[in-house]
């Protein structure tokens, strides 16, 4: 007779179901999601939110329940609530394929954000500044690069926001800067960029007469060259270390009456035009 071997069957376990998200951080307002895997196909699932993402809006983050697809699978998304900076835990609970209950926690941090009304800006000028993801009823204190002369605070709500903030942009020379917003625990920076600015005590003149000329946001530690209608000026002037150009007296060179153009020049050819009007 033959003998007959009989091996043991060895049982295939379920694969195990997983979640993921596109991002495990965010800003306020943005579009995250979440995803799922090796489920039990056209069962529910459940997703919980943090309870006080529900408190924030029960209609948006109270728990829903889904159906996975025909694979197993499903793909939401929600939008991040405004809430204070921290990290909160979602649970998701579902049935594995073979119908295993199965649950797990994925943690999503809330990130601060900082915006400005305009990101080309003149020295002097005001812009409005805004933040989210900052901590609970925290002073913020908002500023330029690491420039401490001039600051402006302002404190959070419980939502870890602040709105249209007045400030002032401060000397500094042309170029990209970081705005920056500060509570302590939680930082942001934004990138704004600074155009160069100048002006004159008069537009109007007479041949001979004397105005003064002064700028912004030039280039730093730069000699600056003055021209009238393209002819180069005998007066000449120098940026301190913010790229502000003092007080400096030219002369109105002898010109016909009428527009001419005065342009202000630094070392690195950034420049601004000016129209003045000889009488």
């Amino acid at each position: 007779l033959l003998a007959v071997m009989v091996l043991p069957l060895t049982a295939i376990p379920a694969a195990a179901a997983y979640v993921g998200l596109d991002s495990s951080s965010g800003y306020v307002g943005e579009d995250i999601e979440i995803w799922g895997e090796e489920f039990e196909p056209d069962t529910e699932y459940r997703i919980y939110f943090p309870s006080d993402w529900e408190d924030f809006d029960d209609d948006e983050y109270e728990d829903i329940v889904y159906d996975t697809d025909s694979y197993g699978e499903f793909w939401e998304s929600f939008e991040v609530p405004e809430l204070p900076a921290g990290t909160y835990e979602i649970t998701i609970e579902g049935t594995t394929e073979g119908g295993g209950s199965w649950d797990d926690e994925i943690s999503f941090t809330i990130l601060p954000e900082v915006t400005v009304s305009s990101t080309k800006v003149k020295v002097g000028e005001t812009i409005e500044v805004s933040g989210t993801g900052f901590g609970y009823r925290e002073e913020v204190t908002i500023f330029l690069d690491d420039n401490d002369n001039y600051e402006v605070t302002e404190d959070t709500d419980s939502s870890g926001t602040f709105e249209d903030v007045s400030f002032t942009v401060p000397e500094a020379p042309i170029g990209s800067h970081d705005l920056i917003a500060d509570d302590g625990d939680n930082e942001d920076e934004i990138s704004i960029t600074i155009e160069p600015k100048v002006e004159v005590s008069d537009t109007d003149a007479a041949i001979g007469d004397t105005i003064t000329v002064s700028g912004t946001g030039f280039e730093a530690s730069s000699d600056i060259t003055f021209y009238f209608d393209d002819e180069e000026l005998e007066e000449t002037a120098r940026t301190n270390s913010y790229g502000t150009i003092p007080d400096t007296k030219i002369v109105i060179p002898p010109v016909l009456s009428g527009d001419h153009t005065l342009e202000v020049i630094d070392a690195d050819n950034n420049s601004v035009e000016l129209t003045i009007t000889t009488i």
